[in-house]
């Protein structure tokens, strides 16, 4: 068993149990387990930690009780899997990768300055990734004990391996054709923007909601974190919306040449989206 002691600072959120606040490591250990432990009697232990003592009480339970709220056993298919067929196979509303990943920014991220501009770690990506194709139990533990930036890269890596953006193909069009139409038109803008949101599937909706409002929160933290409205939707914009990646060679010469205004105009979506949550919290 891997431990990690962290100091605390800061404040903690409403929206989860989980603390936002910035954690310092103090220090860790590897505590060895053994089979006569597993009985219905609680044991108490003892471990140094950099010069500290941490007592703790360990008792077994057995493993039907002990997962509830992370998926078990083999994940299946994950990366580049349709989030229709995650959710259904997870019986979640939103993948246990997105949910898992978000609770540990907010637990120790939100502060770290370029959260989610800041690459992480290639093989700590590569580590967590065959973790949550193979046991989502001990990816979820994996999180904890990697740079922040590696838990923030595994998230975009998953949203930008989906085989359509969370927008969708059939939307995308709509959704760019609003955004340039109403340009100049901020109130128009939105309302048409928020009209195409509610025409998404159900775990697409959910799931984009629940990243749109971490991002708020995560935004709430600017003056340590550095990261604005618009620095977030600049990183999730291209993640969240972007074009099939179909067409024939004839047409790719045209699809280079839109490119950067596509990737603009992505990034000004998202960024509507965030306004509108931000202002409505605002006015509550």
């Amino acid at each position: 068993m891997r431990l990690l002691v962290y100091r605390e600072h800061g404040s903690h959120s409403n929206f989860t149990q989980n603390s936002t606040s910035h954690s310092l490591v103090l220090g860790k250990c590897t505590q060895q387990l053994s089979r006569k432990w597993l009985g219905p009697t609680t044991l108490e232990k003892r471990v140094e930690i950099n010069h500290c003592e941490l007592r703790i009480s360990m008792k077994y339970n057995p493993y039907e009780g002990s997962t509830r709220g992370v998926p078990s056993g083999k994940a299946g298919a994950l990366f580049g899997e349709k989030i229709q067929q995650v959710c259904r196979r997870q019986k979640r509303d939103i993948p246990f990768i997105v949910s898992a990943c978000i609770r540990e920014v907010e637990r120790r991220g939100m502060s770290e300055v370029g959260v989610y501009r800041v690459s992480g770690s290639a093989s700590d990506l590569q580590k967590l990734k065959k973790s949550f194709e193979s046991n989502s139990y001990e990816a979820e533990q994996l999180l904890k004990e990697v740079d922040i930036h590696s838990v923030t890269g595994i998230l975009k890596l998953y949203l930008r391996e989906l085989p359509e953006a969370l927008f969708t193909d059939k939307l995308y069009p709509t959704l760019i054709e609003a955004f340039n139409i109403c340009n100049g038109n901020l109130s128009k803008r939105t309302q048409q923007l928020k009209e195409r949101f509610a025409e998404l599937p159900p775990p697409n909706k959910s799931t984009i909601q629940f990243i749109l409002d971490h991002l708020i929160r995560v935004n709430e933290h600017e003056n340590e974190n550095k990261m604005s409205l618009h620095n977030l939707a600049t990183v999730f914009g291209p993640t969240l919306l972007h074009p099939a990646g179909k067409g024939d060679g004839g047409k790719q010469k045209d699809a280079l040449a839109t490119g950067t205004a596509d990737v603009m105009a992505q990034a000004g979506i998202l960024y509507c989206y965030l306004q509108d949550i931000n202002s409505n919290r605002k006015d509550c």
